[in-house]
């Protein structure tokens, strides 16, 4: 041991537990290892069992008033942990959907386009990590433009609204930068109004909005064709940063990279996903499995927040699902019944491996599907529902088990991702069973609702909507 490590130990308890509470648990497992008094303070102290329970729950402390001991935000965490293992709901909220166009769901804010061009946003409660539920709404004027489509980021107190403006047969489609809190124009937002696309047929239109940090990307489909848009914009800025057409679906992995699935030609059986660089240029292509046709490709991911400030209790907030990995859940439905409709689980490290590679080659990497996807990813048969869910947050997914539905209820299934965990089973019984294509069950649990349409996952809340699309059941831990 040298001299600079024998001085730190002569350092006081109190002074290296807070060099301890600093260390991710990589580095903390390290530290441990070599150092019998490292050992003992961190687990007498229980910073050990707090970051490990952290990492293995894919999660982040938040920094809190160092008044609040490590072992009362442990106490926190197991209880936060059991209430999901154990499927136990602190409140339980149904929210009517008889006259909702089209909602959203980020950052644990639920939104709802109501007619009237109203909106309506309830901040989703969560007793384990002490936020209190909140709701607002407004009321917006396009005149006689119609309201489209919408998304938020309630990191950025961001709202995104597109109207559809029609004089005589044909129409133009312009995005709206507001301020989630009140409507008004988003005071970060140098042009307010971007125009997504202009001078088109008037027909019906199918979008897909997302937005990450200073970034939105949104999808422009017409009914009468494929023939679709992604346009790329700063929103603080208002500059158009790139255009690619024919795209299925797309989701952001950074603020400057994102993954699309191009429209194949027809007749073409192989599908892939695209690694792009808004900046540069296209740095990976992904194989996906071949199948004798294929409908549509569609990627979800829930961007993480890049700002904790918006709530408003933050600082009493003790952890957060980590930003360091999260899920990116590739659908694919078929054309036909030759196959069934699946789902495939990427992790953001995966992809981000990749990435890493084709930068320090400066080429362009294809890969095909067996050299990357067998050993990178996951798969399950998934019954797609016909409208938009996010079902995945984080690294994991929740999926309704329809067979196991009763007439008392319906089963669920949330999968867990976490590579950690599959290190931590290596050993175990458990290892043989976690290396199958299919992806490691997590919690099961039993929803009294009857016959539900589809599940969404936020971090605090398992919400359900009904099979006839009338309400969302919100059950928050």
């Amino acid at each position: 041991m040298n001299d600079d490590a024998v001085t730190l130990l002569y350092l006081p308890n109190e002074i290296l537990c807070l060099i301890l509470e600093r260390l991710d648990p990589i580095s903390l497992i390290s530290c441990i290892k070599v150092c019998r008094k490292l050992n003992l303070l961190a687990k007498e102290s229980h910073i050990y069992d707090y970051k490990t329970r952290l990492a293995l729950s894919n999660l982040e402390e938040i920094p809190v008033d160092r008044s609040v001991g490590t072992l009362t935000r442990l106490q926190r965490l197991e209880r936060h942990q059991k209430a999901w293992d154990t499927f136990i709901w602190s409140t339980s909220e149904k929210c009517n959907l008889d006259s909702v166009r089209s909602w959203d769901l980020a950052g644990g804010v639920l939104a709802f386009g109501e007619p009237d061009n109203v909106f309506r946003f309830i901040q989703l409660p969560s007793s384990h990590r002490g936020i209190e539920r909140k709701e607002w709404n407004f009321r917006l004027d396009f005149g006689s433009d119609t309201i489209e489509d919408f998304t938020i980021d309630p990191s950025r107190n961001l709202l995104v609204v597109l109207t559809k403006r029609t004089i005589g047969e044909k129409s133009s489609i312009d995005a709206h930068i507001l301020s989630l809190d009140d409507g008004r124009p988003h005071t970060c937002a140098n042009t307010p109004t971007l125009c997504t696309r202009g001078q088109i047929d008037n027909v019906d239109w199918d979008y897909d909005i997302r937005s990450f940090g200073s970034h939105v990307g949104i999808i422009c489909t017409p009914s009468n064709s494929f023939d679709s848009q992604l346009s790329m914009w700063n929103w603080e800025t208002g500059n158009l940063i790139r255009r690619v057409s024919q795209v299925d679906s797309f989701a952001f992995l950074t603020e400057n990279l994102i993954v699309y699935a191009p429209i194949e030609e027809e007749g073409t059986l192989g599908r892939r996903l695209i690694v792009l660089d808004l900046v540069l240029y296209p740095l990976v292509k992904l194989e996906l499995p071949s199948f004798t046709k294929w409908s549509e490709i569609c990627i979800h991911s829930e961007s993480p927040p890049t700002r904790f400030e918006y709530l408003p209790n933050h600082q009493q907030v003790p952890f957060r699902v980590s930003r360091q990995d999260r899920l990116f859940a590739v659908g694919c439905r078929m054309w036909d019944n030759s196959h069934m409709d699946m789902v495939i689980f990427v992790p953001l490290s995966t992809l981000l491996s990749h990435v890493e590679k084709a930068r320090i080659s400066a080429l362009v990497t294809v890969l095909e599907w067996k050299s990357w996807g067998p050993t990178a990813t996951r798969t399950l048969p998934f019954d797609f529902p016909d409208i938009w869910v996010c079902y995945i947050h984080g690294l994991r997914a929740a999926v309704l088990n329809r067979n196991t539905s009763s007439l008392s209820g319906v089963c669920f299934d949330i999968y867990d991702l976490n590579p950690l965990l599959d290190r931590q089973r290596e050993d175990s019984q458990e290892a043989s069973n976690s290396a199958g294509r299919e992806p490691r069950r997590a919690i099961s649990g039993h929803l009294p609702d009857i016959s539900p349409s589809s599940l969404m996952l936020s971090e605090d809340a398992l919400l359900v909507v009904s099979g006839d699309e009338t309400e969302i059941t919100v059950y928050s831990f």
